[in-house]
């Protein structure tokens, strides 16, 4: 479970999603598109996964003029007796082809009592197609959790920023995000097949 309430809210849908650092959970080759420096700090619950509780987290992006973008991030579970994770990202541009960027994130996961742990590797690519961004990404590499995201975003009617995305076995994940209030804020909806649930969400940029 990433603590990540943009692309919870839009129901998981963040494979093709490139304008901030919430890309550096699902597929870091969005990073790229992120022209400054970001951070976020979140605080949230986790009702889905195996270890449900309290959730802290944090992530940094930073842009490297003619190298790429770094980036990193930690989470940390209160209620299962503080299992966390750590991680670094990383994503550039493909010289030849302005439109592709490519990334990858190497992480860890391990228990409190170091029973349990193991590496997350992520690798993935975007394309830039006029107005619609194409993204895919496979996770958890090394492990048996590995999985195939892919998926495009767009905006329509001017305002609505929607995302679809698949996994490699057919299921759906379906996210909106619109500005109200002059773009100060956003409000999020979106729908996730594997976990048969609607997510709603409200964010705001503050600078």
């Amino acid at each position: 479970f990433s603590l990540n309430p943009r692309i919870n809210a839009m129901g998981g849908a963040g494979v093709s999603i490139v304008d901030d650092l919430s890309a550096m959970r699902v597929n870091p080759a969005g990073l790229v598109a992120v022209p400054e420096r970001q951070f976020s700090l979140n605080l949230g619950n986790d009702y889905h996964s195996g270890n449900p509780g309290t959730l802290f987290g944090a992530d940094y992006l930073h842009p490297v003029k003619r190298f790429g973008t770094l980036g990193g991030y930690f989470q940390k579970n209160f209620s299962d007796g503080g299992s966390a994770s750590a991680g670094v990202a990383y994503s550039t541009v493909e010289k030849s082809m302005e439109n592709f960027s490519w990334g990858a994130k190497l992480g860890t996961l391990s228990s409190t009592t170091g029973a349990s742990s193991y590496l997350d590797l992520t690798l993935g690519i975007m394309y830039r197609l006029k107005a619609y961004d194409f993204g895919f990404a496979l996770d958890n590499i090394p492990n048996e959790r590995r999985s195939f995201k892919f998926g495009v975003s767009t905006i329509l009617l001017d305002d609505y920023l929607t995302a679809i995305n698949f996994d490699i076995n057919g299921k759906l994940f379906l996210g909106v995000e619109r500005g109200v209030y002059a773009n100060l804020g956003r409000v999020r909806l979106g729908f996730n097949s594997r976990q048969e649930s609607i997510t709603f969400g409200f964010g705001s940029y503050l600078f």
